[in-house]
């Protein structure tokens, strides 16, 4: 084992896991865009990002959770669309948390899609989209948001809130399937609250931080 894994594994010995709940304290300290496989396949994850929460003084971590999400899907996938729109909002979202839209679209956003010659949300739903096309939009939209996001990666990084949920089961922590992700911390009460769906998927357990995994992108 090589020693700056070693030292990794060692700062973790007293960092738990997140549990679901919407988090305050929370700077993002990992972004990992490389394939992963299990047992020789390619997982169907992607995009990892991990999470701390910190001591808001000495920005010291207290827990942390690696989240992703599933790759989008066109085979037989009726929401593909309207999943991979989702994607890209949630995406867009945790970018506002640091730069403004127009930085998002100018610096690093605004080429994403060029190569698909789609120009609004209305192309997007009505290309032909090929699995090959969207392992190349999933390209394009990780890197664009590792670029984007790696000046601000660290325990001093602006303070958030996050919302984690648990999936249908309420078995695995995960990040919500729609809607804000985090948001920048502030004077006031965070506006990250929970539907009813949710609600009721965190009824079918108790405190759950095992089995992390990513969010389920389809349509209940």
């Amino acid at each position: 084992m090589a020693r700056q894994d070693v030292m990794a594994l060692l700062s973790r010995v007293n960092v738990s896991k997140m549990s679901k709940g919407i988090h305050s304290n929370i700077v993002i300290t990992g972004v990992d865009t490389e394939e992963r496989r299990s047992n020789g396949t390619p997982s169907k994850k992607f995009l990892y990002i991990t999470f701390a929460e910190v001591d808001s003084t000495t920005r010291k971590k207290k827990k942390d959770i690696e989240v992703s999400w599933w790759k989008l899907d066109p085979v037989g996938n009726k929401y593909f669309q309207d999943n991979m729109l989702e994607f890209c909002a949630q995406v867009w979202g945790i970018l506002e948390c640091y730069m403004t839209g127009d930085e998002i679209i100018n610096n690093h956003f605004g080429n994403i899609f060029d190569e698909f010659g789609v120009e609004s949300v209305e192309d997007i739903k009505n290309y032909k989209w090929k699995p090959k096309d969207v392992a190349s939009l999933m390209t394009n939209i990780k890197d664009a948001f590792k670029t984007a996001i790696d000046p601000f990666v660290g325990t001093n990084g602006t303070l958030l809130h996050l919302k984690l949920t648990t999936d249908a089961k309420g078995t695995n922590v995960e990040l919500p399937k729609y809607g804000l992700v985090c948001e920048v911390m502030g004077e006031g009460e965070t506006t990250l609250k929970y539907s009813n769906s949710e609600l009721k998927n965190h009824s079918k357990s108790g405190n759950v931080t095992a089995k992390l995994s990513a969010p389920s992108l389809d349509t209940v």
